[in-house]
């Protein structure tokens, strides 16, 4: 049903554009004010797109980070098969915190993630991210609520996963800076 919904404002856009551009052609007898006029309506509904996605990428290549402050090295039966830290077997000593500012820049739809990881047992931190996420414009958001591109600097699935992963690491990973 929704699509249905979006293909009729859809439809009602195309035809308000068509009514006022021949419109303006006729009252101003331009052919130049009536393509003025169509990029004018397909610049509304597209305007926060480039400067959006310009403005992340900055945040991306400017702001982005993971710090690794200390390397923590475990024996392997703290790991899952696939390298990663297993989270009950680990849990009582690390703990990771995660904060979600979606109103970053509620112009460009633009959410900042950080997070830190911490050594219980010390109270030292032995990590932190920041990670930007972006929704797209505002057409975007209204057509796929759910599309979002993140900096994707990280091999693993997000910033907070890859510091977990770098912070603590098997014994036999042979990293700089573990005890």
């Amino acid at each position: 049903m929704d699509g249905l919904a979006l293909l009729v404002v859809c439809g009602l856009y195309v035809y308000l554009a068509k009514v006022v551009a021949q419109f303006i052609r006729r009252r101003m007898e331009s052919t130049l004010a009536q393509y003025a006029t169509i990029v004018v309506f397909v610049v509304i509904p597209t305007w926060d797109i480039i400067p959006g996605w310009l403005y992340f990428m900055h945040l991306c290549n400017n702001q982005a980070e993971m710090k690794v402050l200390k390397t923590v090295n475990l024996e392997e039966k703290y790991f899952m098969p696939n390298g990663q830290a297993d989270g009950q077997k680990v849990g009582d000593r690390f703990k990771g915190s995660f904060i979600s500012n979606r109103n970053f820049s509620p112009v460009f739809h633009i959410e900042m993630h950080e997070s830190a990881l911490q050594d219980s047992r010390t109270g030292e931190i032995l990590g932190t991210t920041k990670e930007f996420i972006y929704r797209g414009g505002w057409l975007t958001r209204f057509i796929l609520p759910d599309a979002m591109y993140s900096c994707r600097q990280y091999q693993y699935a997000s910033a907070h996963m890859a510091l977990w992963r770098e912070a603590i690491r098997p014994k036999s990973d042979l990293g700089p800076g573990g005890n």
